[in-house]
């Protein structure tokens, strides 16, 4: 980003930025997961509890789809968070969808500041993620 970031300046001259974000889209496939672990595992095994935000006594979480999106202030910037569980055509089946944009709109930052900010922003969405899994899928990706 730095490269691209001087390059941008060298070209075009002085920039004023004024969006600079940070989007992470995770789809864990269930099935796959467990497949691949030998053993059929639930989405509870997945993904964390605190990321079921449905009323449980109304729906399955076997098969049953929701979303819930949620945008923060952070000391610098927002986040918004999308997630649930959704249907993947190219897979066709159900999948849980973490999707995670980390962003500085309208705040003032300068263009030498492009690689620090874009790497807070991912330890941000790393932090999420780690929030987010569950047993199953981190067992999965040490595999």
């Amino acid at each position: 980003m730095k490269l691209l970031s001087e390059a941008l300046e060298q070209s075009c001259g002085t920039v004023a930025p004024t969006r600079l974000g940070l989007r992470y889209v995770n789809l864990i496939d269930r099935l796959q997961v467990g497949e691949t672990l030998g053993r059929q595992v639930g989405w509870e095994d997945l993904v964390a509890p605190q990321f079921w935000a449905v009323p449980g006594a109304m729906s399955n979480l076997q098969d049953s789809t929701f979303f819930a999106e949620t945008t923060s202030s952070l000391p610098r910037g927002q986040m918004t968070l999308r997630y649930g569980v959704v249907p993947e055509p190219s897979r066709q089946r159900l999948c849980f969808r973490l999707d995670i944009d980390r962003y500085l709109d309208g705040g003032v930052f300068e263009m030498n500041e492009v690689e620090t900010l874009l790497h807070s922003f991912s330890n941000d969405c790393f932090q999420v993620f780690m929030a987010a899994a569950g047993p199953s899928l981190l067992e999965w990706m040490n595999q």
